[in-house]
Formats: structure tokens, C-alpha cells, sequence
């Protein structure tokens, strides 16, 4: 008798809202997945019926309903608590798993004992090219990006890794969470990701960490995932910006001298004060939609300056 190999892989995925997307990760999994798994959905208190429809579609998965939004990273944190397979996939709810792409994979992780983590290769639905190896920050990226000037400067890649330099399997300083599949042995290593981090820089955060501890981290163009961008993060617009500066700035504190923490919390606060400013003043000026996108934009502008 056939005795089926067990998993040694689990895929987690967390979700916000996000039930029609969720379902089409899910039955990527259930079409292409290639080797056995176990999957774990971590719901971050949604409304939509998510996890209704994940029981439904997934009786196999393990679905955990939190009371509360608990954000990216400490939802992994628990969907890797609910699981104790070796390899561990990180599937964004907003992204479909293609053909060959977990066991391409494990492959490349088994293949290179010290790496910690590898990201796929990740693609719009149109399937135009997705960036998904990235180059730690640094102030000064920081402050072309708060000037608007870093990608007239350095190009369109600024400051991912070029598209040229990931035609092939490499080493990059972090992945996207999107698609990245994870060593259980590494990430015990290193703690997980840092929950006081709720959305935004988890990833860098970790594999800055995973970097410190003695493992690489690898992206690969072999393994394909196709990836919706930001679906969740889309039902909190004008809260995004703030919550994105501020997980950079804990990501500074933890990483950066106190000095360029400083001067990027000041380079902030001048940036989108002078959007403040502009945007409100087209807030004022054009067409009744227009001037209401305005005022939306320099509402967040301003939170960012009072949030950061």
C-alpha cells in the first residue's frame, strides 16, 4: 500500500478582508502546491466572511480567528506556532502560487544549507515583472524617496534590486513576504518576526536579522508567484503612510546609531509637511473629486507629521 509522504512543508497564509482573494491563493495551493503540505489560515478579524469561506474551501487547513487585527508579522508568528514542519511558506492572501513554484522552492533552500530564506520570483496578474529582492535602506535612500527625486536620480529599479541582477538565483540583502519560503531552524534562531512591527518592514527586519545571526538570504526566478500588491493594506489608505514611516522608523532604531534615526524622523516631518502644504492647496482648486483626492491626501500627509 501506497503510504503518503508526510508533510514537511506548511504553507500560512494571513488574511484581512480579503475572502475572494484568499480563495484563489487557496485553490493555487490545492493546483500547484506539487509536494504534500499543510496549510494554517491566520484571520486578522475580518468581516467579509473570510473565514467561513477558508473552512469551506480548505476543510484539511487549520484556520485560527483572531479577535483583533494582530498585523503581518505576529499573525506569522502564530501561524508558525500552530506548525512544526522544517520549511515554512509565507503566501500572502493577495498572491497565487503558479506551477513548480513550492517545490522549486525547497529545492533551492535544501540546496543551500545556510540560507534562512528565499523569495520567489513575483509578477503582477498581467504578468509584467514584480520586484522582489530588495537592498537594505539607508538614510540616504530615505531621503531621496521623502524628496521625490530617487528614482529620477537612480532610475525606475531605485532602490530594489535591478531586474538584471535577478535573472538568476542569488543573494540579496531581503525578499518579499509575498512569497517566501522560510528554514523553521533559522527563524527559531532568530526569534520570528518582531511583533511590535504590525505592518510594513517585517521582512526586512527579519532578514537583516537572519543575516546577523549567519544565514543568507536568496531570491530565485525559477519559482513564480503571482502577486495582487497591497489588497489589504488598499482598505486603509489614509492610515498607510503613517504606519509605513513608523515601521521604518522602528526598523532604524533597531538596526541604525541613534543619529540617523534622529535625522530621518526630522527628514520625515519636512517631507510631508511640504506635501501637506502643496496638497492642500489643490485641495481648493480643479474639479469637486479632484479637490476632495486632495484634501484625502493632505489628511494623511498630516497624520504622518503628528504620527511619527
Amino acid at each position: 500500500m501506497h503510504v503518503r509522504p508526510a508533510p514537511r512543508t506548511v504553507v500560512i497564509l494571513v488574511s484581512w478582508n480579503t475572502r475572494l482573494l484568499l480563495q484563489q491563493a487557496l485553490l493555487s495551493i490545492r493546483r500547484h502546491s506539487g509536494i504534500p503540505v499543510n496549510i494554517v489560515v491566520i484571520d486578522n478579524a475580518s468581516s467579509d466572511g473570510s473565514p467561513e469561506m477558508a473552512k469551506s474551501e480548505s476543510p484539511e487547513a487549520t484556520v485560527v480567528v483572531n479577535d483583533h487585527n494582530l498585523g503581518f508579522g505576529q499573525a506569522n508568528n502564530q501561524g508558525m506556532a500552530c506548525s512544526d514542519e522544517p520549511f515554512i511558506l509565507l503566501l500572502n492572501s493577495d498572491a497565487e502560487l503558479q506551477e513548480h513554484t513550492l517545490p522549486t522552492l525547497v529545492d533551492e533552500l535544501e540546496s543551500h544549507p545556510e540560507c534562512g530564506a528565499i523569495g520567489a520570483h513575483l509578477a503582477f496578474p498581467d504578468g509584467r515583472f514584480q520586484s522582489s529582492g530588495f537592498r537594505f535602506p539607508s538614510l540616504g535612500q530615505y531621503a531621496l524617496e521623502l524628496l521625490g527625486v530617487a528614482r529620477a536620480v537612480y532610475g525606475p529599479d531605485y532602490p530594489n534590486v535591478p531586474r538584471s541582477q535577478t535573472a538568476t538565483p542569488g543573494e540579496v540583502d531581503w525578499v518579499s513576504g509575498a512569497c517566501m519560503l522560510l528554514r523553521r531552524a533559522a527563524i527559531a534562531a532568530v526569534g520570528g518576526f518582531d511583533p511590535a512591527i504590525h505592518m510594513y518592514s517585517e521582512e526586512t527586519d527579519l532578514c537583516r536579522r537572519l543575516w546577523d545571526a549567519g544565514y543568507s538570504v536568496r531570491q530565485t526566478p525559477r519559482a513564480t508567484a503571482t502577486h495582487h500588491v497591497g489588497r489589504s493594506t488598499r482598505q486603509r489608505a489614509t492610515d498607510q503612510p503613517t504606519m509605513l514611516w513608523s515601521s521604518r522608523l522602528l526598523y532604524f532604531r533597531k538596526h541604525h546609531p541613534r543619529w540617523q534615526c534622529a535625522a530621518l524622523r526630522a527628514l520625515i516631518g519636512i517631507g510631508y509637511t511640504a506635501r501637506w502644504l502643496v496638497w492642500s492647496l489643490r485641495s481648493v482648486v480643479g474639479q469637486t473629486e479632484q479637490r476632495q483626492a486632495w484634501r484625502r491626501r493632505a489628511q494623511s500627509a498630516r497624520a504622518v507629521v503628528a504620527g511619527v
